[in-house]
């Protein structure tokens, strides 16, 4: 069985991981939130991403547009690592806390 010692330890492991995606996650909507307003000159907003890609086809527009999308796409993509990194957190949390009471 491990130490408290241990425990906080992998308490504080955890809890570093899931900051750091969540600065990936920041990161991540920043640069397609910068990304968008670049292309605002073309009338592209969140709301309408999908159908300006389409308007834009073929066009250099068209990568900016897909860059944007992959942006959204690897937060959403960080986010469910955020909750796994969560889950993992709070299971090392009991374990301290079940130690502790010992």
């Amino acid at each position: 069985m491990a130490t408290i010692e241990e425990l906080q330890a992998k308490v504080e492991a955890a809890a570093g991981k899931v900051e750091k995606i969540k600065g990936t996650i920041e990161k991540h909507k920043a640069s397609a939130a910068k990304k968008l307003k670049a292309l605002s000159k073309y009338g592209v907003t969140f709301e309408n991403l999908k159908e300006k890609r389409e308007e834009y086809r073929g066009t250099n527009t068209s990568w900016e547009l897909f860059e944007v999308k992959g942006k959204l796409e690897d937060a959403v993509s960080a986010g469910k690592r955020l909750k796994e990194a969560e889950s993992i957190l709070e299971n090392w949390k009991s374990k301290l806390a079940m130690k502790q009471e010992e």
